[in-house]
């Protein structure tokens, strides 16, 4: 899952830069006057030029640690690469090498250090997806557990000096680049609960579009995917809306100087127990999601 919603962060944010990058390119003489009718124009100019430079940071108005390479990567290459899709790819890659290790120390010495620290955030997970989903909810645990952990790391890397968090990431004039990363996610959640949902019923799923009594199958089809298409749209405004307006309040109080210490780390303890609870959100409502879409069994049955 993060590859793929990575992927597609990735590709929404070069798109952007490039964009801003292209609007700023059209207008080259405007800083001389040369091509400027009137004093918008000038203000729209300079609007293009931070919106650009924005664009690269990802972020906020500084930018972060990895701002200067993937600067001279775009000098050498011409492809800009936002700083908050950067991080994307690095949270990714460092969750890939650590859950490697991890599971390699599990399979020699269980319930030590690393190894029983992933264990039991598992065993966490397994029961929330357990109290969620119920009966079959094994086979969804590695997507929800995936979900969760990376989620949770995206939403607290805001809280180290120099990240920009992917899930959260703002620009100077308030560009919502972390939405690219929110999105993401919740159209891979979408189209993970639509694949199990025609799965697990095959054709009879489309059955709970038409809703009951039948015959008012007309008003009930479009009230059902209005519905359906309204859960991504809810996952990715409330994921980015908590953790881009956590995070850009942060950002502002460490500018102010050390006036603003006995307000800042307050805040930041507050921010951490606020990156648990949006990740639990996310994936407590894609269970739901899925519970939804899994047809229900007797306890006989179900034993």
């Amino acid at each position: 899952m993060p590859l793929v919603a990575i992927s597609i962060q990735t590709a929404a944010g070069v798109f952007v830069a490039g964009e801003a990058g292209s609007s700023l390119a059209e207008r080259p003489a405007g800083h001389d006057g040369s091509r400027l009718t009137s004093p918008q124009e000038g203000h729209q100019a300079g609007d293009s030029g931070q919106a650009a430079e924005a664009s690269h940071g990802g972020g906020h108005e500084h930018g972060g640690l990895l701002s200067y390479p993937l600067k001279t990567l775009e000098q050498s290459t011409g492809l800009a690469i936002p700083e908050y899709a950067a991080w994307g790819w690095v949270i990714t890659i460092l969750l890939a090498i650590v859950c490697r290790k991890a599971g390699a120390a599990l399979r020699s010495a269980p319930e030590r250090n690393l190894a029983g620290f992933l264990e039991l955030c598992v065993s966490g997970i397994s029961g929330m997806a357990r109290d969620f989903i119920g009966h079959g909810y094994e086979k969804h645990v590695p997507f929800i557990g995936t979900a969760f952990i990376f989620i949770l790391c995206c939403n607290l890397s805001g809280l180290v000096p120099m990240v920009i968090s992917p899930t959260g990431a703002m620009g100077g004039n308030a560009e919502t680049y972390g939405l690219h990363t929110t999105i993401a996610l919740a159209l891979c959640a979408f189209v993970y609960v639509q694949y199990w949902g025609f799965r697990q019923n095959g054709l009879k799923y489309l059955s709970h579009f038409v809703g009951e009594p039948i015959w008012l199958f007309w008003l009930n089809i479009p009230i059902h995917i209005i519905g359906e298409l309204a859960r991504p749209l809810s996952l990715s405004l409330r994921l980015f809306g908590n953790i881009g307006g956590e995070d850009k309040i942060l950002f502002v109080l460490g500018t102010m100087g050390i006036l603003t210490i006995p307000l800042y780390w307050p805040l930041s303890l507050f921010a951490v127990f606020t990156g648990f609870l949006q990740a639990f959100v996310f994936t407590g409502l894609v269970c739901a999601y899925l519970e939804g879409v899994t047809p229900h069994v007797s306890e006989g049955e179900g034993h």
